[in-house]
């Protein structure tokens, strides 16, 4: 009887990491703008996207989506431009993947 060979392999995922986080300009007035930057790595075998959220000293203040992120892809992504807070001080920002 005549057979036929089957392979099944894994689909392809994509494997976003988020690998660091920088604002420009690191120091600014209350209530100016600055610009968030955050350097991904896509170490997977197809294009994705990057769910994420935007934490101001650990609590959110907006959440998005980028993408399509190509397979093998590292380098920096500009994650657009926010208002510092009204109150002087150091603040934690964060890109968190969700």
């Amino acid at each position: 009887m005549p057979c036929a060979t089957l392979t099944v392999q894994e689909k392809p995922q994509a494997a976003i990491d988020i690998l660091s986080v920088r604002v420009d300009p690191s120091t600014v007035y209350a209530g100016d703008q600055f610009t968030l930057y955050a350097t991904v790595q896509n170490s997977g075998n197809a294009d994705g996207q990057l769910n994420y959220a935007i934490l101001v000293n650990g609590t959110r203040v907006t959440s998005g989506s980028v993408g399509p992120i190509k397979a093998g892809f590292r380098g920096e992504l500009n994650f657009g431009r926010y208002t510092a807070p009204s109150s002087p001080g150091t603040y934690s920002i964060c890109v968190e993947k969700v």
